[in-house]
């Protein structure tokens, strides 16, 4: 069994409850989340440089629209999840949908 990370960046943070309850089917018993904001969303970017557009950025209450998820599984079970992810957020890549992508594991403690 080989095992994946797979990382998600969701823009209707509302359908993540069906998500998680749907991976969670599938064997799928845990996952990191938090609230983040596009880069190229941000109204705080500005002719500064880019050190000090990210700093404003990083610093602002401004509004998260976006979570990012994170999560353990075995790779026989990506297209799964991918399909679960498409019929919920909307087909990957598309603007407001989802962005995904999944790495092997080397090494977990």
């Amino acid at each position: 069994m080989s095992l994946v990370a797979m990382f998600l960046v969701v823009d209707n943070r509302e359908l993540l409850p069906e998500f998680l309850q749907r991976i969670s089917k599938l064997g799928i018993s845990g996952a990191t989340f938090f609230d983040c904001s596009g880069f190229g969303r941000s109204t705080l970017l500005s002719e500064e440089s880019l050190f000090q557009s990210i700093e404003k950025i990083m610093s602002a209450d401004e509004v998260k629209e976006k979570s990012f998820l994170f999560f353990v599984l075995e790779d026989s079970k990506l297209k799964e999840v991918k399909e679960i992810a498409e019929k919920i957020f909307g087909k990957a890549n598309n603007p407001d949908t989802f962005f995904a992508f999944a790495t092997d594991i080397k090494w977990m403690a």
